[in-house]
């Protein structure tokens, strides 16, 4: 076997627990234990992060959780007692294209220059279940008192509207010659009760392929892989849950760029989502598979 199948071997070993979670929803602190498990045995010298995330207060639950779980247990510290990622918060979960760039230019540190450095890269969308009711109502959140919706910027855009953070989501769902916001407000194509969740989940996923096409188009400072992973978060009256719906690997520790992906599609329209007790799940016909190409 050669040093490159070894490297990869490893690297899917290590990321194993992570690809049996793609579409289970768990609690937000078990997928951020269970990243920063996978991250520890890839054996980095540096461990750097960018999380994306909706500037919606009500994400406070998966930020504090990726914190705690991750950014304090493995980034390097900029002060004493204070570890910090690259941070991307406003309405949306909207990857802002160049970050890669910058936040990898940051985490290259002394340590790097013998080995090499991790970037997570974790991006959340995502949604409200309410279980107040009689039945779980997607999309809506009792938030302060009165009913809300949530994540209210895809709410928005769902609902035709204009702003230029909207106009920048509906260019990410029509990329590619692929109008998913169309199969989106088709009721024929995707359930109008699950409009709202299928949302989140394409767009997390069309984020985080934004994400990636940043990464193939920069060389990084030091040698570096790369794990993005797109997730959802579902936003309840107890302790939230995340969906991770895929999991891309971008290895640029040569001289070449490999960037592999295993998960959902991009189509919302092909998404099956089932609820398991007060937990959501979601299949995708169309799933890659381990080891496809973006």
């Amino acid at each position: 076997m050669s040093s490159e199948s070894e490297t990869r071997g490893e690297r899917l070993a290590a990321l194993e627990r992570l690809r049996q979670l793609i579409g289970i929803e768990r609690p937000v602190d078990e997928v951020s234990r269970e990243i920063w498990s996978a991250a520890l045995r890839l054996g980095a010298a540096e461990v750097g992060a960018i999380h994306v995330a909706c500037s919606d207060e009500s994400e406070l639950e998966c930020e504090q959780a990726f914190q705690t779980e991750v950014v304090q247990r493995l980034l390097p510290r900029m002060k004493s007692a204070h570890q910090a990622p690259f941070r991307l918060f406003n309405p949306g979960a909207r990857y802002e294209r160049g970050s890669v760039a910058i936040a990898e230019g940051h985490f290259a540190t002394p340590a790097t220059a013998g080995g090499f450095k991790l970037l997570l890269v974790k991006v959340n969308a995502h949604v409200a279940a309410d279980w107040t009711g009689a039945s779980a109502v997607l999309g809506r959140l009792n938030r302060y008192g009165r009913d809300s919706a949530c994540c209210g910027a895809l709410a928005a855009l769902l609902a035709g509207g204009r702003a230029p953070f909207l106009d920048d989501l509906r260019e990410v769902l029509e990329s590619d010659g692929k109008d998913r916001l169309a199969a989106l407000l088709d009721p024929a194509r995707v359930d109008p009760r699950r409009r709202a969740f299928c949302a989140a989940l394409v767009s997390a996923r069309m984020q985080a392929r934004r994400a990636v096409l940043d990464i193939q188009s920069h060389r990084p400072k030091s040698p570096t892989l790369y794990i993005v992973l797109p997730c959802v978060t579902i936003n309840r009256e107890s302790r939230d849950g995340e969906i991770l719906c895929g999991l891309y690997t971008a290895d640029h520790r040569g001289d070449e760029l490999a960037v592999e992906y295993v998960g959902l599609g991009d189509d919302p329209s092909a998404y099956e989502v089932r609820r398991e007790l007060e937990r959501y799940a979601v299949e995708d016909p169309g799933t890659s598979p381990p080891g496809t190409a973006p």
